[in-house]
Order: C-alpha cells, then sequence, then structure tokens
C-alpha cells in the first residue's frame, strides 16, 4: 500500500515516480518567480560499503537517521526522494 501512494517503502518519502511528477509541478509553479524553488542533492559517503561489511540491515537504519535528521531542519513542504545508486 505504501508504494502504491507513492511512498518509499524504507524511508517514506515520495518514491521516483511521485517526486518526479512532485517536482515538475513545483518547477511550473516557480517559473518566473526568482527564489520560489531550490533543489538540495546530498549524498550518504560509503553506504555501499556499510551494507557490505555491517549488512543491509545497518544501511537502513542509517538512511532511517539521515532522513529523520533531514526531516528536522526543512519546513513541512519541502519534498523529498531516496535515490539509489547513479
Amino acid at each position: 500500500l505504501i508504494t502504491m501512494r507513492g511512498e518509499d517503502s524504507l524511508t517514506g518519502p515520495l518514491n521516483r515516480q511521485r517526486y518526479l511528477e512532485r517536482l515538475q509541478l513545483e518547477i511550473d509553479q516557480a517559473d518566473g518567480r526568482p527564489g520560489a524553488l531550490s533543489l538540495l542533492l546530498l549524498d550518504v559517503d560509503m553506504l555501499d560499503e556499510q551494507n557490505e561489511c555491517n549488512g543491509m540491515e545497518t544501511g537502513d537504519r542509517i538512511l532511517q537517521t539521515v532522513l529523520k535528521e533531514i526531516l528536522m531542519w526543512f519546513i513541512s513542504t519541502a519534498h523529498l526522494n531516496r535515490s539509489g545508486s547513479l
């Protein structure tokens, strides 16, 4: 059900498809309004190594902890997405 609602099953933010839809909507709404949109990309360094050395559960906990910390800093209208390796 979570995936059907458009959320990532592990961490809760929007899944890729819903995020891209929401991002396009935000871009369209911000068009012509200076400073109306910000995009921030973050990388969790060495997550693959943590998964290999300590197991996927440790990597999952790291992602969940990072997301929790990020959510403390952003306004409620922020839209988050978790992507895999790029």
